[in-house]
């Protein structure tokens, strides 16, 4: 079945590139210099997708040539239901500005230059034309939000050009992670009318943003939002501005549909327009159900009083497949101003005006004239309005597929909500980033935990296809509603939080919440073939808003391109000879007093994920106050590892192990995990580097947490600026110079004036020998004023009788006691030393542990050892063989390769038939890709393995027969065998 599905697929879009490409050759000429900034628009996250341009047409062409446009996925490969043609219209009085009627079905994109194309130099100021991402006809994509690659630079760097999300900063827009997107895919480019085809051009520069959803709510809607500039001299009068559509349904050889209009909201007015299938057409018998494809202007021009104008006019005319109605600017200006008694209408005007309203066509004569259907082509306007030189006005369509009509309704209504709150809607957690690790037999992933800043955030869901079609979305079994549509899949594993949130969603039956599995990031997926490519993908998802009756809301699965939350892997045999490399230690344990024993109240665990990634390099892991958790500042425990070598953090101020167990990033090829110690008590420590030095039986500071202090982290700082601080109550009078400045760290609040000095001597004048000095005498010497000699008898305690500082807040509450014991056998601290105290944490502050790598290595008699076990599979090599997924994926491989070698093949002739290079030195890469994700992760490791698509060195398919290989490595060592290859 698989095959046949990759078959139907490759003559599909083989026959469409190859019509495209000839006629892409042939067209290239006219469009001249401005050909470069011609591009492709591309929306494919949510059910609705769609091929698009940057010059004016949102889809489509004239002709049957290019009807690609808006498919539910699920329909990808049978019937089609999609908008044959819809361009903006910019009107005044015989001037139409607009790309439908000089479209060719024999280009696309293209034809002459038309009334709408890019700016010039947009290939440069608003996308990359480098960026990698391009259609199947080699077309660049324009600036997508998700797709960093394909923005314009800046510096050097990636800078998004378009549109911003209300609340984003300037500085947003260099934010790889995008976070100034509306939704999964913001897509901005620019077009201006200065190739008005026969007309002089009005000035007119647009820039357009649409939007594409990946959330189940908004999964079938696109935004098409223009803000349209007049940037000339002159004022425009009486201007229309809206879109013509051509829109069909079914197959195209039987074009039978109705258009249709509703009035979503109610208001008394119509203001959504749909095309529906009256009777189906199902010559192959796949039985796929039509969608009610829908438009609505949701954004309009404003009247004089400030008001919205909404669609103003809207006529619809029968056409056929290579018809489109009028296409002179004159033939078009009455039906889009409404005025049938223009001379200059084509033909009768009877064929554009339906009903009693001369501005809004009724629909109803549609169905009672053609029973069976046809073909209808359709301007909906609004105007007029006037736009002054240099002022700006905006309009915005939404489009939908919907079921049904009363579907229809609530999406347009769902529409025009998210229009009104600048296109955003309630949204998913983000996309956690994936990494993929394949092995023998074994696929391993790992993915940050980014998604939960989300405070809705639920859980993770693991999917899987094979990655050899990128058309395919096969993401596991099917999940149907009672109408047989596809709501969902299957994933292979689900991880969700341990809250009582389980089962089925309350407001959607076909969710399933989890089952309180508890979270992981991690995932090890033994259930598969090597050699066979596979594409995963990790989804978050949010819990059910119960008090909105909103279902959970999930990230996209992953489509076209590479989304952040996916990674390709393919599972492989290790190479011969390799010699993995290894970290110096598996368990970091603290030493004790710098004796040569380990503490094991806390350790990290150092695990080898990617050896043959290590360096060689030496690794100082240390201890942070704060964790930089993406966007946010957490005042918690986190750890920095630096490396030595290089002299980089290669991870600075993360999270450290939660209850999840696996959440820690890998760097370096490893992964640490931290078992800390038991957080009863407090921290209270001097800084590293600070010269302070305990006695041999008392601190030379200590300190207790009260409290109001809550779980915060404070610091005191030795100062050359004296303070003077009072005594604390019951303690005398006398008044202190203390060389001390204190704060609250997690707040930031100074509180060194909310310093009392506890003198022992101050209560207890008169008992000199036990804590000696005088009251207002205070310093930091061993054995000085501040040591109570008291201490030494070993019958007191330093928590009872040292002399000690006490903090307040501004409320008066006690915060924290600093004992200042000073023993005469300790060391004191220098100016710009600092002591730390907080609630104890999992790791001593302070605390660091070292460890290096040691890099994988070929060892070369290990390899002339191993050589012989090279072999191929399958061999026979059969064309019917199970290795094979569909037509692309035909080839055999060579397995127990060594990491580098030369593979030559020729047949029983002697004659030289291919050489393969075999590379397979691992490596890893990200290319970054953010909006749902932060990026596609792709490894190449040291891979025994080499896949052959059975060319020959003139690009041919090679004979049946049997064949010699011949492997040679860089030293010299060589193997051969043979194969045989039966068609």
């Amino acid at each position: 079945m698989l095959d046949k599905i990759n078959l139907k697929l490759k003559f599909y879009f083989g026959l469409i590139s190859l019509i495209l490409f000839s006629s892409f050759l042939f067209s290239q000429d006219d469009i001249g210099e401005d050909f470069e900034d011609i591009v492709f628009v591309y929306h494919g996250y949510g059910n609705l997708r769609n091929w698009g341009s940057n010059y004016g047409l949102i889809t489509g062409s004239s002709t049957s040539t290019t009807c690609c446009s808006y498919m539910y996925y699920q329909n990808t490969l049978h019937n089609s239901q999609n908008a044959w043609v819809i361009g903006l219209v910019f009107a005044v009085e015989d001037n139409v500005i607009e790309a439908h009627s000089l479209s060719s079905g024999n280009f696309w994109p293209g034809g002459p230059p038309l009334d709408w194309m890019p700016v010039k130099e947009s290939a440069q100021e608003h996308f990359n034309p480098k960026s990698g991402y391009s259609s199947f006809l080699g077309r660049p994509y324009v600036a997508s939000s998700d797709i960093p690659v394909t923005w314009p630079l800046k510096g050097g760097k990636p800078y998004w050009p378009g549109r911003m999300k209300p609340g984003s900063s300037e500085a947003d827009r260099y934010n790889v992670l995008a976070p100034f997107s509306t939704s999964s895919r913001d897509i901005f480019y620019v077009m201006d009318d200065r190739n008005n085809a026969g007309k002089d051009p009005l000035g007119l520069r647009v820039e357009v943003m649409s939007f594409d959803y990946g959330v189940a709510f908004a999964a079938g809607i696109i935004f098409y939002d223009y803000l349209i500039i007049n940037t000339s001299d002159q004022d425009i009068k009486d201007g229309y501005v809206g879109w013509y559509a051509k829109l069909g349904l079914g197959f195209s050889d039987n074009l039978d549909y109705y258009i249709g209009s509703l009035d979503s909201d109610k208001d008394g007015e119509v203001d959504l327009i749909y095309s529906y299938d009256p009777k189906f057409y199902d010559p192959k018998g796949w039985k796929t159900n039509t969608r009610n494809f829908g438009v609505k202007m949701v954004k309009s021009p404003l009247s004089p009083d400030g008001e919205e104008l909404g669609m103003t006019d809207f006529h619809v005319f029968k056409v056929d497949d290579q018809d489109i109605g009028p296409r002179t600017d004159e033939g078009m200006w009455p039906i889009i101003s409404s005025n049938p008694d223009d001379p200059d209408i084509e033909g009768d005007p009877a064929n554009y005006f339906h009903g009693n309203n001369v501005r809004i066509d009724d629909t109803d004569w549609i169905p009672e004239t053609y029973e069976d259907g046809a073909m209808f082509g359709f301007f909906m306007m609004s105007g007029p309005f006037d736009l002054a030189a240099g002022d700006s006005t905006r309009v915005s369509m939404g489009v939908v597929l919907s079921p049904d009509n009363e579907t229809l309704k609530n999406d347009a209504i769902s529409m025009q909500e998210m229009a009104d709150n600048e296109f955003l809607g309630p949204s998913p957690p983000p996309a956690p980033s994936v990494t993929g690790v394949a092995s023998d037999g074994k696929v391993t992933l790992y993915w940050d935990n980014g998604a939960e800043t989300d405070p809705n955030f639920e859980g993770y869901r693991v999917f899987r296809r094979y990655g050899t079609n990128q058309f395919i979305n096969d993401w596991g079994k099917e999940v149907l509603d009672l109408q047989g549509n596809i709501v969902g899949h299957i994933p292979l594993v689900q991880y969700d939080k341990i809250n009582g949130v389980k089962g089925a969603d309350p407001f959607d039956p076909y969710i399933n919440l989890g089952s309180d599995t508890g979270l992981k990031h991690s995932f090890v997926d033994t259930n598969v073939t090597n050699g066979l490519p596979y594409v995963y993908a990790v989804t978050s998802y949010s819990g059910p808003l119960i008090e909105k009756e909103l279902s959970s809301l999930e990230s996209p699965i992953g489509s076209r391109g590479g989304f952040g939350n996916t990674a390709y892997v393919v599972p492989f045999l290790e190479a011969i000879g390799v010699i993995d490399g290894s970290a110096s230690e598996d368990t970091l344990f603290p030493l004790v007093d710098l004796q040569q024993y380990p503490d094991d109240s806390y350790y990290v665990k150092v695990n080898s994920i990617l050896p043959n990634l290590f360096t060689g390099h030496e690794y100082e892991l240390t201890f942070t106050d704060t964790v930089f958790f993406f966007e946010d500042t957490l005042y918690q425990q986190g750890f920095s590892l630096f490396d030595v070598d290089s002299g980089e953090f290669i991870l600075e101020n993360v999270m450290m192990t939660d209850e999840s167990g696996d959440n820690t990033p890998l760097a370096g090829g490893v992964r640490l995990d931290f078992y800390g110690r038991n957080t009863e008590g407090t921290d209270a420590m001097w800084v590293y580097g600070s010269t302070a030095k305990d006695g041999a039986d008392f601190p030379y500071w200590d300190a207790r947490l009260f409290g109001p202090a809550g779980d915060d982290i404070f610091e005191v700082t030795i100062t050359d600026e004296p303070l003077t601080v009072e005594a604390s109550s019951g303690y005398g009078s006398a008044t202190y110079q203390l060389p001390l400045k204190v704060a609250n760290v997690t707040t930031g609040e100074d509180l060194s004036s909310n310093m009392y000095v506890v003198d022992m001597i101050g209560k207890y004048p008169d008992d000199k020998d036990k804590y000696g000095g005088s009251a207002g005498s205070w310093d930091l010497l061993p054995g000085g004023a501040n040591w109570n000699p008291v201490l030494s008898t070993g019958a007191a305690s330093y928590q009872t009788e040292a002399d000690k500082i006490l903090v307040k807040n501004s409320d008066g509450k006690n915060l924290l006691l600093l004992y200042t014991v000073h023993p005469p056998d300790g060391s004191p601290p220098s100016i710009g030393d600092k002591f730390y105290m907080s609630p104890m944490k999992p790791f001593p502050r302070g605390q660091s542990f070292r460890f290096s790598t040691i890099k994988s290595v070929v060892d070369s008699d290990m390899v002339k050892a191993e050589l012989d076990q090279v072999r191929v599979v399958p061999n026979p090599y059969l064309v019917s063989a199970a290795w094979d997924i569909g037509r692309a994926t035909r080839k055999l491989a060579f397995v127990n390769l060594p990491p580098e070698c030369k593979i030559d093949i020729f047949n029983v002739a002697g004659e030289h038939v291919y050489q393969i290079d075999h590379k397979g030195v691992r490596s890893l890469g990200t290319r970054i890709t953010p909006g749902a994700g932060r990026g596609f992760t792709y490894t190449r490791e040291t891979k025994g393995v080499h896949e052959w698509e059975m060319i020959n060195k003139n690009q041919l398919e090679v004979a049946s027969g049997m064949y010699i290989y011949i492997v040679t490595t860089p030293e010299g060592h060589q193997t051969t065998g043979k194969f045989a290859v039966i068609r």
